[in-house]
């Protein structure tokens, strides 16, 4: 059954889309943040995500079409209903640790930020700093003229 093969490859997104918030956690906690890392694997779950949406109105489509038959035949179609049964509480588990694990994410990237933030901070006192020292530096450079008798 169609939808079925539909709930299945939605595990399967949402599977790799939980190794790609692993491997972003693992960004996150490493000492020196690489942002370009962290956003190519941003990118890829965006593109996923995408196709869950799409799978999602497809799935909804079928089980419109099908809703009637499908309740008027349980019997027949019972190992299906069970499958299905089965694979969206599959789906509701992993739909949860994804969740959980992106909050926490949320909370390391945040963390990153904020020391960026300080870093550039520095950076922008240290280099104002300089500014400040060279001009005053430049103004005991000059000397008055003086005249010798």
């Amino acid at each position: 059954m169609i939808m079925v093969e539909s709930l299945t490859k939605k595990i399967e997104i949402l599977e790799k889309l939980l190794e790609y918030t692993k491997a972003q956690e693992m960004l996150l906690e490493e000492e020196e943040f690489r942002m370009e890392e962290f956003s190519k694997l941003l990118d890829k779950k965006g593109e996923l995500i995408d196709v869950l949406n799409t799978m999602d109105q497809g799935f909804e489509q079928v089980y419109e079409r099908m809703e009637e038959e499908i309740k008027g035949k349980k019997e027949e179609h019972a190992h299906e209903i069970l499958l299905m049964q089965q694979r969206i509480k599959n789906i509701t588990d992993l739909s949860i640790k994804l969740q959980e694990l992106e909050y926490k994410n949320k909370e390391k990237i945040e963390v990153q930020f904020s020391k960026k933030r300080n870093e550039i901070k520095t950076f922008r006192q240290s280099k104002d700093n300089v500014n400040k020292y060279y001009r005053v530096m430049s103004k005991t450079q000059e000397v008055d003229s003086a005249f010798l008798d």
